[in-house]
């Protein structure tokens, strides 16, 4: 009896060990299936002939490739590799101290083990169109030189009108010039009512006057004037 009971739990222990082993092999085969495996993104850069004292072992030494937090270095052919990235959606970014190069879409098909690549528009960044689409591997040029300093705005007339300076000395030189004209055109009453006021503020005897009641005296002075002839008429 006991021998009985003791091939019955060696067999018992050898199916689990057994089905476990079989779980195993299934869950690495399911992942491998889902998309887990790891890819690899290849390209190269090509940097202008000028200006003449490029360097570019230097310029190779201080650019690098990243798409997330993966990252890769020129060699010295300036060719690249971005290594262990997942399947999905990726912005490829050239970090260069001379050049501007243009941000690229990865689309990593788990499937069908397809890259496929093209320059991102921050804009409209759904939209693809042909002239968008980069063939793979990579070949990647700049668009321009950066620049690291605002361009000097050339002189012009405009600018100097608009300077908040020569406005500050513009308009009181224009009321000037303006207001002798508007009170030629305002009839006697009004005039002897802006007189009044003008007195009434250089004196300063009175309490100074409400704003609202002068432009009221310079400005409707002639219309209450005429309405008091027709009331005397």
């Amino acid at each position: 009896a006991p021998s009985k009971k003791t091939y019955s739990l060696k067999m018992f222990y050898r199916c689990h060990v057994l089905l476990l082993i079989i779980l195993l092999c299934s869950t690495i085969r399911a992942e491998e299936i889902t998309g887990n495996k790891l890819f690899q993104i290849r390209g190269e850069l090509i940097f202008p002939s000028s200006p003449a004292n490029l360097d570019l072992k230097e310029l190779f030494q201080n650019t690098r490739v990243s798409v997330g937090s993966h990252y890769g270095f020129l060699r010295s052919d300036g060719s690249f590799v971005i290594s262990n990235l997942p399947s999905g959606a990726f912005v490829l970014e050239v970090n260069c101290p001379k050049f501007e190069f243009p941000l690229v879409r990865i689309d990593i098909n788990p499937r069908t083990e397809r890259i496929k690549a093209r320059r991102l528009d921050l804009i409209k960044p759904n939209q693809v169109t042909q002239e968008a689409t980069l063939v793979y591997p990579l070949t990647l040029m700049p668009d321009r030189p950066k620049d690291y300093f605002e361009q000097r705005q050339p002189w012009s007339i405009s600018s100097l009108l608009m300077n908040p300076m020569i406005l500050m000395l513009v308009l009181p030189a224009a009321l000037m010039l303006v207001l002798p004209k508007l009170m030629g055109s305002m009839d006697p009453g009004a005039q002897k009512d802006m007189a009044e006021s003008m007195k009434t503020l250089q004196s300063g005897k009175d309490k100074m006057p409400e704003i609202a009641d002068l432009f009221t005296n310079w400005f409707g002075g002639a219309r209450s004037n005429i309405e008091a002839k027709k009331v005397v008429k």
